[in-house]
């Protein structure tokens, strides 16, 4: 199972009202870190990760190195984006003023979507309020 930690949006006029952010390994920012970057709206993290990788290039030119030590040191570095990405767009989430709202356990984004909605009522400004539940 997965946890999802979903965002509420604090503008109630925007067409995207919640945001379902999976705790852990980020596939995608492994394999095109600055690609991921851009595409949640890191721009300046994707900056830096670009200058990063373009120095490193240098850097192994520079120095002779073989392609596998590039290849090695590119890796490692993507795997540490990967591993904190999802961590990196809730910081920028939350510094935009997204609520949490929610912490769900679920297997995949569509059940974590399912759980959340049969959980509560969104009102007619765009607010979420959780339903309790009666045992």
């Amino acid at each position: 199972m997965t946890l999802y930690t979903v965002h509420q949006n604090p503008d109630p006029t925007s067409a995207k009202d919640f945001v379902f952010v999976k705790d852990g390994f980020c596939w995608l920012a492994l394999f095109f870190s600055v690609l991921w970057g851009l595409l949640v709206g890191l721009w300046f993290f994707s900056c830096l990760l670009l200058v990063m990788f373009v120095s490193l290039v240098v850097v192994v030119v520079s120095l002779d190195l073989s392609l596998n030590v590039l290849l090695s040191f590119y890796l490692v570095l993507s795997g540490l984006v990967a591993f904190e990405a999802n961590d990196l767009r809730r910081f920028k989430m939350s510094r935009q003023g997204w609520q949490v709202v929610a912490l769900i356990e679920a297997r995949n984004l569509t059940d974590a979507e399912q759980r959340f909605f049969s959980n509560g009522v969104v009102t007619a400004s765009g607010f979420f309020v959780p339903t309790p539940r009666l045992r």
